[in-house]
């Protein structure tokens, strides 16, 4: 009598999460910036995670879980000065002088598929898999004229860790 309570369990589960969107910073195309102490333009992603986890768990004389779990991570950070910019900046015992452009990305995703459970037949499937693709950019446009007092710096760059616990 105890078994004809659960004969037959089945059971299916599927997560998928995913970033996708852009990080920027810029100066417009065309702008004058003049008798500037220092000029940053920076753009900074802290952390963007991609997480999906599932778990499935059955219990029957005959039972059967399937679970799944997607993450991606496709993240865009870019900083930028555009198109025929002039920028002119001055170096002084208060400022550098500096002209800096500053991408930094940090991209992550993890997925995790359980499937389990007991019984006289039991089968579990678990599939998880992660796509990441993050890009990381940093530039000056055409016709831009930088003149300054100290140093001109553009860099990108993709963190392995981020900068806080996401």
């Amino acid at each position: 009598a105890a078994l004809d309570v659960i004969k037959t369990a089945i059971i299916g589960l599927f997560a998928t999460t995913g970033i996708h969107g852009p990080t920027s910073a810029h100066i417009n195309d065309d702008a004058a910036i003049s008798s500037a102490g220092s000029v940053e333009v920076k753009a900074e992603s802290l952390g963007s995670n991609a997480t999906s986890n599932t778990t499935a768990v059955t219990v029957g004389l005959v039972s059967a879980g399937a679970t799944g779990a997607v993450s991606s991570n496709d993240s865009a950070v870019s900083a930028y000065v555009g198109s025929d910019v002039d920028i002119d900046t001055h170096k002084s015992d208060t400022s550098s002088g500096n002209v800096d452009v500053i991408a930094i990305g940090r991209a992550e995703a993890d997925a995790n598929a359980l499937a389990a459970g007991g019984g006289g037949i039991q089968v579990g499937v678990g599939y998880s898999t992660v796509d990441i693709n993050p890009s990381v950019n940093a530039n000056v446009g055409t016709g831009t004229n930088i003149h300054a007092g100290g140093n001109v710096n553009v860099s990108a760059e993709l963190m392995k860790t981020p900068a806080a616990p996401p």
